[in-house]
C-alpha cells in the first residue's frame, strides 16, 4: 500500500494506472469520505487516456486521526502538495487538479498559496467557497440518489463514523476561504465549477460568482445534481464533462511531450 511519510503520520494515496497516460489527474475527496468510494470515476478517466492519482485526508479511509483534524484545510493542502509532488517526479506529463466539497477548498486553498506546482487546470465539484449556511440542515440533505454509492456508505468499514461538528468545519474552511478569496483573481488556469441544481452546499449561483472571478473560469450546472455529484446519478455526465475539460486543458501539452 503506498504512503507519504514526510508528515507527522502515513498519509495513504491510491493511483488508478493507464498503459500509456496522456495525463495525470489528482483528486481529492470530500469530508467523510475517502478515495476508494471513487473507483468509478477514476476507471471513467482511464478508459480516457488517463492515469489518476487520489489521497486519503487525514481520519479518512488508509489514513490515520480523528475525523476533526481534517477540519484544518491548510494542514490537508500540505498533505495533498507532498502528493502532486510525487506525481510532478514521476514524469512530465500535465496535471489536472480535482477536488470535491471539502477537497476542492482543499485545491483551492493549494493554489492559491503554492505557486511553484504546475497545473494545466482545475476542476471543483460541489466546492463552497463561500460559508455553508447555518440555516441547512445538513442531515435532511439527500447528497446522492444513486442507491449503488449510498449501499456502500452504509458499509464501508473505511469511512469515517464519528459525527461531522460542521460548526467547526465551517471554522476551518473560513480561514481557507479568506485566503482563497484574496487570491481567486490570480490563478492563471482554467478552472471548471461544476454544481448540482439541488445542492445547497455549493449552489450554482454561487458557483457562477466565483467563475466570473477566474481568468478563465467556467461554471455548469448540472440538472437535478445533488452535492455528491461524482458519485450522483449524474455520475456519467459528470465525468465525460471532466474528461472533455482535461482533454482540452492538457491537449497542447501532451504534444509538446
Amino acid at each position: 500500500m503506498p504512503f507519504i511519510y514526510k508528515s507527522k503520520r502515513p498519509i495513504y494515496y491510491r493511483v488508478w494506472d493507464n498503459e500509456r497516460p496522456k495525463a495525470n489527474i489528482v483528486f481529492l475527496h470530500g469530508i467523510g469520505e475517502h478515495s476508494g468510494l471513487y473507483h468509478r470515476f477514476a476507471y471513467a478517466q482511464n478508459s480516457q487516456g488517463y492515469r489518476v492519482w487520489a489521497i486519503d485526508h487525514t481520519g479518512h479511509g488508509h489514513t490515520s486521526g480523528r475525523l476533526d483534524e481534517a477540519y484544518d484545510v491548510f494542514g490537508l493542502a500540505k498533505n495533498a502538495i507532498q502528493l502532486l509532488e510525487i506525481v510532478q517526479s514521476q514524469d512530465n506529463l500535465p496535471i489536472v487538479l480535482i477536488g470535491h466539497s471539502l477537497g476542492g477548498v482543499t485545491a483551492s486553498l493549494l493554489v492559491s498559496e503554492e505557486k511553484s506546482l504546475s497545473i494545466q487546470g482545475l476542476v471543483l465539484t460541489g466546492t463552497p467557497l463561500d460559508p455553508i449556511p447555518e440555516l441547512v440542515d445538513i442531515d435532511s440533505i439527500d447528497m446522492s440518489l444513486d442507491p449503488g454509492y449510498l449501499d456502500e456508505l452504509s458499509v464501508d468499514p473505511l469511512i469515517p463514523r464519528e459525527e461531522i461538528d460542521f460548526s467547526q468545519l465551517n471554522k476551518g474552511l473560513a480561514r481557507a476561504q479568506d485566503v482563497i478569496s484574496s487570491k481567486i483573481d490570480t490563478w492563471p488556469f482554467p478552472v471548471l465549477f461544476l454544481n448540482g441544481e439541488v445542492d445547497p452546499i455549493a449552489p450554482p449561483t454561487r458557483a457562477r460568482k466565483w467563475a466570473r472571478r477566474v481568468l478563465s473560469g467556467h461554471a455548469i450546472e448540472i440538472r437535478d445534481g445533488h452535492h455528491d455529484l461524482i458519485n450522483d446519478l449524474c455520475h456519467a455526465r459528470v465525468s465525460q464533462l471532466v474528461s472533455s475539460f482535461v482533454y482540452e486543458v492538457t491537449s497542447k501539452e501532451i504534444i509538446k511531450h
